[in-house]
């Protein structure tokens, strides 16, 4: 194993300064589109799904400082472009590919 590369178990390494920094679990469906709120504490993770992108995935809300998912947001239809947390941070507007947005309650 590659010491910059870390081990692939929930860690990876920052090669400038050398210190493991947290991994989330990984998931099925890839990865489209990430968005930090503004206190940093959370992420708001958007995917695409594996097999066939032209269904529907989640929208994951990662806790950052426990790693785990907090909140799963899977709408039957809604296939993802991605999300943005409002300015108080309670509330992330997603879009989707039905060129519709959405308003989800994702208290802190």
């Amino acid at each position: 194993m590659h010491p910059d590369r870390g081990s692939g178990q929930g860690d990876q390494r920052d090669r400038r300064q050398q210190r493991k920094t947290p991994a989330l679990a990984k998931q099925d469906d890839v990865l489209l589109d990430l968005r930090q709120s503004r206190d940093g504490k959370r992420l708001a993770a958007a995917y695409v799904n594996a097999d066939d992108p032209s269904k529907p995935a989640p929208v994951v809300i990662w806790d950052l400082e426990t790693q785990s998912a907090r909140t799963r947001i899977l709408e039957p239809g809604i296939v993802p472009n991605g999300g943005e947390f409002l300015s108080d941070g309670r509330l992330l507007m997603t879009s989707g590919a039905e060129k519709e947005s959405k308003i989800w309650s994702v208290s802190r």
